[in-house]
């Protein structure tokens, strides 16, 4: 909520990597609503504000989420690369990789399930209809209030690596015994006979009149 630009990034590389990139136009309003449902529905289950429509969304939220962090798991896993680096559940917080994502959910998923079972047992609060309506609105005002402050000027707490105060010298320095990137060229090669289309690399690409360069 913090960083509704942040959240506005990611899901255009979310429709980027599902090949929906005509919903771009959409994100920073994806991006204000996503986390004010989830900071509600957690504030509704805190304080147990209609605690079976809490209970229920909470559900659809984890049943829609962890088969979209195990489709992103297993894509990097047969395509060989990222459709997405991470989920961004936590902005530049905590950076959690698409398996520690979907493991995450799996975990949130079980407390939602028993919630469900047990929902016709959870005791009611004492506070009427109005009451938890005001308190709702309350929650909403906030989450909106931060996500828009943040829109407008910054965020109220930024995790990010250029936050004020860093010094960007310093900061940009690579660490000793970090990774360094690797670099590989791919040329696609048509056959003229078969219409076969190949990828070559850099140091075995033909130079043959067989293949045609595309």
């Amino acid at each position: 909520a913090v960083d509704p630009l942040g959240s506005k990034y990611k899901f255009i590389d979310y429709f980027d990597a599902w090949g929906i990139s005509g919903f771009e136009p959409l994100t920073l309003a994806l991006s204000f609503l996503l986390s004010m449902s989830e900071f509600v529905i957690g504030a509704m289950l805190f304080f147990n504000i209609f605690q079976k429509v809490a209970i229920w969304l909470l559900l659809i939220f984890m049943l829609a989420f962890t088969p979209i962090t195990l489709y992103l798991a297993l894509q990097e896993i047969i395509k060989g690369h990222e459709l997405v680096h991470d989920c961004g559940c936590f902005g530049d917080a905590l950076i959690l990789t698409n398996w520690q994502t979907f493991w995450k959910n799996i975990i949130l998923l079980i407390p939602s399930v028993f919630l469900l079972i047990k929902r016709n047992n959870i005791e009611s609060n004492s506070l009427n209809y109005k009451k938890q309506i005001t308190i709702l609105s309350f929650f909403c005002l906030i989450s909106l209030g931060v996500s828009f402050y943040g829109y407008e000027h910054l965020p109220i707490i930024d995790f990010r690596p250029y936050k004020i105060g860093t010094h960007i010298p310093s900061d940009m320095k690579i660490p000793d015994g970090a990774p360094k990137p690797i670099y590989e060229s791919y040329l696609k090669y048509k056959n003229k006979k078969t219409d076969e289309i190949k990828e070559f690399t850099l140091n075995n690409f033909p130079q043959d009149s067989l293949w045609e360069f595309l």
